[in-house]
């Protein structure tokens, strides 16, 4: 059986539906709604000047684990996600490092 390699995505939103963590911070509900939210962020990234949600690294296309997810969060629901313990903001980095390795991810 022969291994092909993943084809090159040119599309943000198929791009993020390959490279973006399963398991969602636990802010987010479920993994549809931050897949929704990244995709959002995505569009955005091609229209100004905002943070990018996929880079291109040596081209390839991967997940910025350092993208920060909790800009777009309200007051009112970063209270609501502290008082039940599920305001994580070092989340993607901390997955990253570990997928990716690295013991100094914190």
């Amino acid at each position: 059986m022969t291994c092909t390699p993943p084809r090159f995505r040119l599309n943000l939103s198929d791009a993020i539906d390959d490279l973006a963590p399963i398991q969602p911070p636990p802010c987010f509900h479920n993994r549809t709604i931050w897949l929704e939210y990244l995709k959002s962020a995505a569009a955005a990234q091609n229209q100004r000047d905002e943070p990018k949600v996929i880079l291109i690294r040596n081209g390839v296309a991967t997940f910025n684990w350092d993208f920060p997810f909790c800009a777009d969060c309200t007051q009112i629901k970063s209270l609501d996600m502290m008082r039940k313990e599920r305001c994580q903001p070092e989340y993607l980095r901390r997955l990253g490092a570990e997928i990716n390795g690295d013991s100094t991810g914190d």
